[in-house]
């Protein structure tokens, strides 16, 4: 699947926001938030996406792209994780 998301707006250190410039949604807006809390950062992420084809994208959502998104998150999180609990371990504070 060929898929280009663009950087719509980077506002580091607090977020950036990317657009699915080419891809299988109709409208795909993905803000990731950096969130200074006690003892660290939180990463928020919102999603806004539309599937094309009506009906069908919606019951294709429904069976199928949900639990991908679901998935795909979920494994990012899990990801993040490990690697920040890697690091802690090895002394890195940065």
């Amino acid at each position: 699947m060929s898929w280009r998301t663009v950087i719509e707006i980077w506002d580091p250190p607090w977020r950036f926001i990317d657009v699915q410039e080419k891809g299988p949604y109709k409208t795909w807006r993905h803000t990731h938030r950096f969130i200074q809390v006690r003892g660290g950062t939180e990463l928020q992420d919102e999603v806004v996406y539309e599937l094309p084809l009506g009906v069908v994208g919606r019951v294709v959502h429904e069976w199928v792209v949900k639990r991908d998104l679901d998935a795909i998150f979920d494994y990012r999180e899990k990801t993040i994780r490990e690697i920040f609990e890697r690091a802690s371990l090895h002394g890195c504070k940065d």
